[in-house]
């Protein structure tokens, strides 16, 4: 009985986290995906924290070293891979919480 208890706390909580959070985080998604898409770099940094990891396509983890790094690593992208073209974009596939604070979002691309 103690078991299921602490799962439907867990479940419990993660509730409480989503019902209230989970606009804001697929909002600062939407402002992300909508600055990438549109390649902007300026601002898709400015939505990063200054500690931000990226891992691209090819598995490379790339460790942010602030927020100029950042728009300077995604101006780089879009000028060299995309080449002036709009960027794909993305939607939202799920948003779940794994901690009050912290969420796991899948995106896919179009």
């Amino acid at each position: 009985m103690k078991r299921l208890f602490v799962c439907l706390a867990i479940g419990v909580s993660a509730f409480a986290a989503t019902s209230v959070d989970e606009s804001a985080v697929r909002d600062i998604i939407e402002r992300r995906n909508t600055a990438y898409h549109n390649l902007d770099a300026k601002t898709l940094a400015s939505l990063l924290t200054p500690d931000f990891r990226f891992v691209d396509r090819f598995g490379d983890n790339i460790l942010s070293k602030g927020p100029e790094f950042s728009e300077r690593m995604f101006a780089w992208t879009f000028k060299e891979v995309y080449k002036g073209r709009l960027a794909p974009e993305h939607s939202i596939v799920s948003v779940r919480f794994v901690a009050p604070e912290v969420a796991i979002v899948q995106t896919q691309c179009e």
